[in-house]
């Protein structure tokens, strides 16, 4: 059985990305990437289902301070490798929907992919490195770097562009839902999973570096990873 978004009892954009076509008529093996908002309160249901849906490691986006401000069980789990990789901009912007920062949310997009290339490396190592499992990348909305961290990932596995837009799309739909995730009076329009965002970014990415596997090259990464990585998470059909 698979889900599209995971039937947890306290995420709420918790999604596999199995499934999505790729431009040669393959498509994203189901279990094996998962994109999420945070997973710093799943109940002892919650982690056990990941366990079993096949969850061998989850890579966490945020800051050491939103970090030091909640539990995380998956760090409890006998099964579940964690890594640490902070995905962002400024420290003094943390998670950006929760900011009163004049910066736009493709600004943040932007600056994080010509300025982050260090730490892009460092996500995609942690992505060759759990190949062989299911892994679960977020941050705290699931949203924003966790959306930047998708976009790369679907672009290097050849997905098509309005698929890479319509799954950053989702996201607003289901974060609305979550009552307690609501952006500073003012600024509201920074919850939003606006199409235009990734609309911008991604010709920015073709403009600058060709496609997403030059960008990750770029980056440190090299031929024989990149190749593995595609191998592992694209399912022939």
């Amino acid at each position: 059985m698979y889900y599209q978004r995971l039937p947890l009892e306290t995420t709420f954009n918790t999604r596999d990305l199995g499934g999505i076509p790729t431009k040669d008529n393959n498509m994203i093996a189901w279990k094996k990437l998962f994109r999420s908002d945070d997973v710093c309160r799943l109940t002892d249901n919650d982690v056990a289902f990941l366990e079993e849906y096949g969850v061998g490691a989850v890579i966490d986006l945020r800051t050491p301070k939103e970090r030091t401000e909640s539990d995380y069980p998956l760090e409890r789990s006998s099964v579940v490798k964690n890594y640490h990789i902070p995905f962002v901009v400024d420290e003094s912007i943390q998670d950006i929907s929760q900011s009163t920062t004049s910066m736009s949310l493709y600004d943040f997009y932007e600056h994080m992919i010509h300025e982050q290339k260090g730490i892009v490396n460092e996500l995609f190592v942690a992505v060759h490195e759990s190949r062989d499992t299911g892994l679960i990348f977020h941050c705290a909305a699931g949203k924003d770097r966790t959306g930047v961290m998708a976009c790369l990932l679907l672009g290097l596995l050849d997905v098509d562009e309005k698929d890479i837009i319509a799954n950053y799309e989702t996201s607003y739909t289901y974060l609305s839902a979550n009552e307690a995730l609501q952006s500073p009076e003012g600024y509201e329009d920074l919850m939003y999973s606006d199409r235009k965002n990734m609309e911008k970014l991604l010709p920015v990415i073709t403009e600058n570096y060709g496609t997403v596997y030059n960008y990750l090259k770029e980056c440190g990464l090299s031929d024989e990873m990149l190749l593995e990585i595609k191998e592992a998470y694209i399912q022939k059909v």
